[in-house]
């Protein structure tokens, strides 16, 4: 993984490579963001830009055996560690390693759920087990494979627990040339003795500019407007960036009026019919619908209350200033709380389609009133 393409600040690329230059490299670092920061990824360009053997002052080379094994997840001195479902042939997340490498080669900025829904295991939880622990101390007390430093990457070490009392001694007293890589979604989960033992790296999620790029980037096809759009949906995280880019197409917007229209009208059988079409692609489909719609409404109230159009597609701006007129004299905030009352049921694993139906009835009554 390189630097260059991970849409964070320059400040944090460049922290992380003077710190990989310095030779003085501290032997646990905590890389704690908010979910979608890209601290993996920075975490992978930063292992990456240790073992290089021609770094520069921007990035690693990209083409060393080294840059190689670890761009393909097979650098032998690279070990990572993660939370998964143990069953009785698999304890160990070394069992795990074709479906971990086959996420990442996918997407390298992953959520929980896309880790969850890559190993089918969307209602169980994960967890980094006892088990773990003392295989990552037997792998790293072995000998280096190339000479130089050995690194583990541990993704969400919150997931540990209390066991994480058993890697306490490896990080206190680590093997000689061993550097520990701590990526944090959630560090007050993570025990303070461990925390204490580590330094911190704050990686501050990308501004919405920052995300526009990235998506532009990805998809040089794409439109400013729907980029922008897209941009300010994701909210700073990279990782819904790139699902909503994967989910929710051009037919986003026209779904969403369709929806609030067929509801407000009371069309039923045009109305399932698209909540029909959404839940069939999934929950998170069906979540980024209802925080996009999140999105228009919270558009929708700052144009009524101060005439503002500066986030508004050209689609968005036609449709707001219709229901405006629509809305005036009633609750916005109705039409917020239904919205997160169907994405907190969405997150809770309730019915797609049920969930949707009643949000749309909710919604036709705050319009109608």
């Amino acid at each position: 993984m390189l630097f260059a393409p991970i849409p964070v600040d320059h400040q944090i690329k460049e922290r992380l490579i003077q710190l990989s230059q310095s030779g003085k490299i501290p032997h646990a670092l905590l890389l704690s963001g908010k979910p979608g920061s890209g601290n993996l990824a920075l975490a992978l360009a930063f292992a990456q830009h240790v073992m290089c053997d021609s770094p520069t002052d921007t990035d690693s080379c990209g083409q060393c055996p080294h840059c190689i094994k670890i761009q393909k997840k097979i650098h032998p001195d690279i070990f990572f560690s993660f939370p998964f479902v143990t069953d009785k042939n698999r304890q160990l997340c070394s069992d795990f390693m074709e479906e971990w490498r086959g996420l990442l080669h996918q997407n390298p900025y992953p959520s929980v759920r896309d880790w969850q829904e890559w190993l089918a295991a969307e209602n169980k939880s994960l967890n980094i087990y006892i088990s773990e622990l003392r295989d990552i101390t037997k792998r790293l007390s072995m000998k280096s494979y190339s000479g130089k430093k050995k690194i583990l990457i541990m993704w969400l070490p919150e997931f540990m627990g209390k066991e994480g009392n058993a890697l306490l001694k490896l990080i206190e007293e680590p093997p000689e040339n061993t550097l520990f890589l701590l990526v944090t979604e959630h560090e007050k989960a993570i025990l303070n003795t461990i925390l204490s033992r580590t330094q911190r790296i704050q990686i501050l999620s990308p501004s919405a500019a920052q995300i526009q790029a990235f998506i532009m980037q990805m998809d040089p096809e794409m439109s400013e407007d729907k980029a922008a759009s897209l941009a300010t949906l994701s909210q700073g995280n990279i990782s819904l960036s790139l699902q909503l880019m994967q989910d929710l197409d051009e037919s986003l917007f026209d779904s969403f009026v369709s929806f609030m229209r067929h509801a407000y009208v009371s069309d039923y059988q045009k109305l399932f019919s698209i909540i029909d079409a959404i839940s069939q692609k999934g929950r998170e489909t069906a979540s980024h619908f209802f925080k996009y719609t999140l999105e228009v409404i919270r558009k929708s109230f700052l144009f009524s209350q101060l005439s503002t159009k500066q986030d508004l597609t050209e689609k968005e701006k036609a449709f707001v200033l219709k229901f405006a007129e629509t809305m005036r004299g009633k609750s916005y905030e109705h039409l917020y709380n239904i919205c997160n009352d169907t994405i907190k049921g969405l997150e809770q694993n309730g019915n797609v389609k049920l969930l949707m139906i009643d949000a749309a009835l909710r919604m036709k009554n705050v319009m109608k009133i």
